[in-house]
């Protein structure tokens, strides 16, 4: 059975969906460091945009590629800037199956629902199984 998504439905309940993001990022970064937290906030690009990822963490993960030799901070940026996008559409996409399910706490099986019928993550598909 599959939905159609719209963007008057991702819009509804903002608030919502930012505290689903801010827990999401949240368990992301649990081993993140007061002072390190505390910095990060600080950073910003020119258009104010605060990461909530650690730009040394997506700088060490994207170096684990053995093609990847040098990485620029633009690089990083950009890299750092997507992720946080991509896991906001994951999530927003995956709260909007909870609310279509008749849902009231979002689950990893309105993700893996998520992943599994919409096109968009079939890359994922097979990625969380044990």
């Amino acid at each position: 059975m599959e939905s159609s998504i719209t963007a008057d439905s991702l819009n509804r309940n903002d608030d919502q969906l930012r505290d689903i993001e801010e827990k999401t990022l949240e368990i992301l970064l649990v081993d993140k460091e007061p002072e390190k937290e505390q910095e990060q906030e600080e950073k910003t690009t020119t258009v104010n945009h605060k990461y909530q990822l650690p730009l040394s963490k997506v700088k060490a993960i994207a170096k684990l590629d053995p093609d990847m030799n040098m990485i620029s901070q633009e690089s990083v940026l950009v890299l750092t800037h997507a992720t946080e996008h991509f896991i906001r559409l994951l999530t927003n996409n995956s709260y909007t199956s909870m609310k279509h399910c008749g849902g009231k706490k979002l689950d990893r099986v309105h993700v893996f629902s998520v992943i599994n019928n919409m096109p968009l993550y079939e890359f994922l598909d097979g990625v969380f199984d044990n």
